[in-house]
């Protein structure tokens, strides 16, 4: 939703600079209604404005016909907006509708041509095509294969700070080991080369050198780093904020880190004053509801940010707080306690998870279930497998198929395919039966119905 919101801001900067007409007025009045998440009313004013011939609003259209943004997804009609304005030449079009040729979706499956209009939109300098472009080349996907071409685009993208197009470049000019992913935190990204470790920034511009043993990721505009077996923190320049002494040092959230010094964790802010002493034998990496999960003596609680115990040091084990509850493992059961230590769910599980959505899943005798944050069981202890929920939806399995249930404990798509994934912006790929046995990739929505159907790797949206 943030890139969709980005493309559509693109496009209002560019009405912004050349003055206004009535189309363009109709379509800004669409992108506040848009922002505001009245599909219906934005639909309405995005019409008029490309009813109009208005490229912009016509590319909107596209958008919004894609994504589903009106309760259905309707691949065709996105596919018919995006070509009205890429016929006028409007780049980020040209770069959308060789989309749906690239994918099938809307326009027939062909990659010649998607590349054909990836190369109108990269002509053009704008650099997410430039990198859809320079992709074709790499792998030659409906062109001829070429590396030193691809580069090419990978780069003028790079220039203009796209950030995978940047990757592809570094990778190129750096012999990175090759389980060393890369990718970009608060715009610079941690690169590891001939043992040692540096920052890029998105253009791919070294902007602090490298010379440390190991970095993280920066992260509230401070990053850990580690020289000769000690750890501090440097700034976005490359100063050392916080001097290199510490054996461990974690990334900064609301303004504290925990650290460990001479093998006891504390925490510190970020002029490296100690908030709460060295005197834990661990504190997890992370404050999760303003509270962090510390170990002494064999034995797990919580303290805040200050150092109070918020739970005593009484357990054997401790998760993270997650919306108001934690985990808690005594005599080899797990239960819930609240911030009070209040126990919430009976210490009777053989394992627990964090809760997500109001529900969590634990386990009893080989089986899951969910329970709600009263601790309540609203689902029966039956499963051979619940995974954490997602967009309100949990992955369950009994037997060998898979469906979803809700946050209520009901099955709201009921076990009947062999694969699924979680769902993501409303939608979840999934793997079953068609109506002839056989084995069939599915789209659907959050309710179960079907979207459409893969063949050949390509969506085919429903009638």
């Amino acid at each position: 939703m943030k890139k969709i919101l980005l493309i559509l801001s693109s496009l209002l900067m560019f009405v912004t600079l050349t003055g206004q007409t009535t189309a363009e007025e109709q379509y800004q009045k669409g992108f506040e209604l848009f922002k505001n998440k009245e599909y219906k009313q934005a639909e309405e004013w995005y019409l008029k404005s490309a009813n109009q011939g208005y490229d912009r609003a016509q590319c909107a259209l596209g958008i919004y016909y894609e994504k589903g943004f009106g309760g259905k997804i309707d691949y065709t009609k996105a596919a018919q907006w995006y070509r009205k304005a890429a016929d006028q030449g409007f780049a980020m079009a040209q770069k959308l509708l060789g989309d749906t040729y690239y994918n099938g979706t809307g326009s027939e499956y062909n990659r010649t041509i998607a590349a054909q209009w990836y190369r109108k939109a990269a002509d053009q300098g704008l650099a997410m095509a430039q990198f859809s472009l320079a992709v074709c080349y790499e792998f030659g996907v409906g062109v001829e294969e070429d590396r030193a071409t691809a580069l090419k685009w990978y780069k003028k993208a790079s220039e203009q700070g796209h950030e995978r197009a940047t990757i592809q470049v570094l990778n190129n000019k750096y012999p990175i080991e090759r389980n060393i992913l890369i990718f970009f935190s608060e715009g610079l990204a941690k690169i590891k080369s001939y043992d040692k470790c540096g920052y890029v920034d998105v253009y791919g511009k070294e902007v602090i050198p490298f010379k440390y043993d190991n970095v993280w990721n920066f992260s509230e505009g401070l990053a850990a780093v580690e020289l000769k077996e000690k750890r501090g923190y440097i700034d976005k320049t490359g100063k050392e904020v916080i001097p290199l002494k510490y054996d461990e040092a974690n990334e900064f959230e609301d303004g504290l880190a925990t650290v460990s010094l001479k093998g006891k964790f504390g925490v510190i802010d970020k002029t490296g004053k100690v908030i709460v002493p060295y005197k834990y034998d661990l504190l997890y990496r992370w404050f999760s509801d303003e509270v962090v999960v510390a170990k002494l003596n064999e034995k797990y609680g919580h303290i805040d940010k200050t150092g109070k115990e918020i739970i005593p040091l009484m357990y054997d084990w401790a998760l993270s707080f997650s919306e108001g509850l934690a985990g808690v493992q005594q005599n080899n059961k797990f239960g819930f306690v609240n911030k009070q230590n209040q126990i919430i769910a009976p210490m009777k599980y053989d394992d627990v998870n964090l809760f997500k959505g109001g529900v969590a899943v634990v386990k009893l005798n080989n089986k899951f279930g969910l329970i709600d944050k009263t601790g309540k069981e609203i689902t029966p202890i039956k499963y051979d497998k619940i995974e954490q929920s997602y967009e309100g939806l949990s992955v369950m399995k009994t037997g060998d198929k898979y469906g979803y249930l809700n946050t209520k404990g009901e099955e709201a798509i009921p076990a009947m395919y062999y694969k699924v994934e979680r769902f993501h912006n409303g939608t979840a790929h999934v793997s079953g039966w068609d109506e002839n046995g056989n084995k069939q990739g599915f789209l659907i929505d959050e309710t179960g119905k079907e979207l459409g159907r893969y063949k050949g790797g390509v969506l085919v949206p429903a009638k």
